[in-house]
C-alpha cells in the first residue's frame, strides 16, 4: 500500500475510535440518568403505596366501628348498595324461542 493510503486508513481509525468513544460515552451517560431517574420513581411509587395502604387501613377500621356500633344501618346500607348495583347491571335478554322451537 501507499503511504498516502497508510495515513487514509490512520486517519479513519482515528476518527472511528474518537466517534466510538463519543458513543460509548453518551450511551453510559443516558443509562446513568435513567438508572437515577428509575430509582427515584420507584423511592416515589413506595411512598404512595405506603399512603395508600395507611388510608385504607383507616377506612377499614372506621368502618368496623360504624358496623359494630350501628348494625341494622350497616345493613340497610348494603341493601340499597346491592339494589343500586343491581339497577346499574346491564340487563340481558333472554332468547325467545323461534316458532316451533321450545
Amino acid at each position: 500500500m501507499s503511504r498516502n493510503a497508510h495515513g487514509g486508513l490512520r486517519r479513519v481509525r482515528s476518527l472511528t475510535k474518537r466517534n466510538v468513544e463519543r458513543a460509548t460515552s453518551g450511551i453510559e451517560q443516558g443509562a446513568k440518568l435513567v438508572r437515577e431517574r428509575a430509582k427515584a420513581a420507584t423511592e416515589g411509587a413506595g411512598e404512595t403505596i405506603g399512603a395508600a395502604k395507611l388510608k385504607a387501613d383507616k377506612a377499614a377500621i372506621e368502618a368496623t366501628r360504624v358496623i359494630t356500633e350501628h348494625p341494622l344501618a350497616a345493613v340497610a346500607a348494603a341493601a340499597a348498595i346491592g339494589a343500586l348495583a343491581a339497577n346499574l347491571l346491564p340487563r340481558f335478554r333472554r332468547r325467545r324461542p323461534a316458532e316451533g322451537d321450545e
